[in-house]
């Protein structure tokens, strides 16, 4: 709706708004963790993601990135109990590190 608050604004000052709201996020820590031997999702999206979030957001913007790629297992990441075992040890040891336990 037409207001007096907004009359006068463009959708340029709306994309200027945006890029000050893009300028202050931060991405989260993060931990991806993929099979190499996943036959439903290749692994490279993973890697992808990752590298994209290094590359493109930077440090400044995405200062903890992990990843931790099983080279056995399969959709669900792992082949046995004790990788299993392993990939929790791995992700409960992340949560501890960015929850600052």
């Amino acid at each position: 709706t037409l207001s007096s608050s907004n009359i006068g604004k463009t959708n340029e000052d709306d994309m200027k708004e945006d890029e000050r709201k893009y300028k202050t996020w931060k991405c989260p820590k993060i931990l991806f963790t993929t099979s190499t031997m996943d036959d439903r999702v290749h692994p490279g999206h993973a890697r992808k993601m990752v590298s994209s979030l290094q590359n493109e957001a930077g440090l400044a913007k995405a200062p903890v990135v992990c990843y931790w790629e099983n080279v056995e297992g399969g959709h669900g990441g792992a082949a046995d109990n004790s990788q299993i075992a392993e990939m929790w040890t791995i992700t409960y040891e992340f949560l501890v590190k960015a929850l600052d336990f």
